[in-house]
């Protein structure tokens, strides 16, 4: 798991536990969280380029809601 994949698939179950928390305070001890291996991933995504190019990354990858892994944003 490269180290944005494992920062976002914390932040994910942190959120989950957030949203929970206040939810607890409403309803009286009510804790659910976003278990890890329910979390989607993809294992070793190919990303093309072009036509005629692709690579595969050797890491795992958070699957977003469209199928496609969850990839850093690139700045320039």
């Amino acid at each position: 798991m490269t180290t944005d994949t494992a920062v976002r698939v914390t932040r994910l179950v942190i959120e989950e536990k957030g949203k929970l928390l206040k939810q607890i305070f409403v309803r009286l001890y009510r804790l659910v969280t976003v278990p890890l291996d329910q979390i989607p991933y993809i294992d070793f995504p190919e990303l093309r380029i072009n036509k005629n190019e692709s690579t595969e990354m050797p890491f795992r990858y958070v699957k977003g809601n469209t199928g496609e892994p969850i990839m850093p944003q690139v700045r320039h």
